[in-house]
């Protein structure tokens, strides 16, 4: 089983070294594509350092319009999507081919521990699903999008450590950043369905829950917040008050995608 790691990157020199050294020995291809003309030498990097595959994309600010397009560059039989600052812990990367060898799971899930620039806040909560069969996804490039996995999506202890230089959850930040990307995400919930890139998606049309979402976007600021609030909170129990403060944050985002769809 080949294993290709793609990283959608922008100004990343200061954390890309960590990320690709990770990666070093138990992936058969890495692939870092840019976001808009390179500035920095994040490319001089992956490419004279790590013999990474480069390429750069147009600049649109959000990883995801360009994913449907680095996946499909692939040639691997698995997908590990990591971002620059993102790493595998060493339990990860010495067990990254086991995992890949059971034909049985279609993606995996790793423990996505939430950072504040400073230190660890959590332990055994978020998940993130980082690693799939190329063959089990469908995506849609849209902002925030989680795709499709068709097949098992098994859970794991290993840990995908990501350590951002800043502290996401602060309300300064919710109302500079997570504001944005809701106005964002909205706008391209709205576009003509043609336009969205897409990888192995099987559908004509939006998801229904998207399309739900469009229709009755006032119905579903309310349900989204309590949905998002409870499930939030459930899946994070036993990680401390954080938990609290990014649950509400989540289910604020939710309610101002559907706010900003009116």
């Amino acid at each position: 089983m080949k294993i290709s790691a793609c990283l959608i990157v922008h100004n990343e020199e200061y954390c890309i070294r960590r990320c690709l050294s990770s990666l070093v020995g138990v992936v058969d291809e890495i692939l870092v594509f840019y976001d808009g003309p390179c500035t920095d030498i994040t490319l001089d990097i992956a490419k004279d350092e790590f013999g990474a595959k480069v390429e750069i994309l147009d600049f649109y600010g959000a990883m995801e319009k360009h994913q449907s397009h680095i996946f499909s560059k692939t040639f691997g039989d698995w997908i590990l999507a990591i971002d620059a600052d993102e790493f595998l812990s060493d339990d990860l990367k010495n067990s990254l081919r086991d995992l890949v060898s059971n034909h049985s799971v279609s993606a995996y899930s790793f423990i996505w521990p939430l950072w504040d620039g400073k230190r660890q806040l959590t332990t055994s909560w978020p998940r993130k699903t980082s690693l799939f069969r190329k063959d089990k996804i469908e995506f849609l490039g849209v902002v925030h999008y989680r795709a499709k996995i068709n097949g098992l999506v098994q859970n794991t202890n290993y840990v995908l450590s990501h350590r951002p230089e800043y502290n996401n959850f602060t309300c300064k930040v919710f109302k500079t950043k997570w504001n944005k990307w809701a106005k964002i995400q909205a706008k391209e919930f709205k576009q003509d369905f043609s336009l969205v890139p897409k990888f192995n998606y099987t559908g004509d049309d939006w998801p229904k829950i998207i399309k739900l979402r469009k229709r009755i976007p006032l119905v579903m600021m309310v349900s989204d917040f309590f949905w998002t609030l409870i499930k939030t909170i459930w899946q994070g129990r036993g990680n401390g008050i954080i938990v609290f403060k990014v649950a509400f944050m989540q289910a604020s985002y939710k309610s101002l995608v559907d706010y900003y769809l009116i």
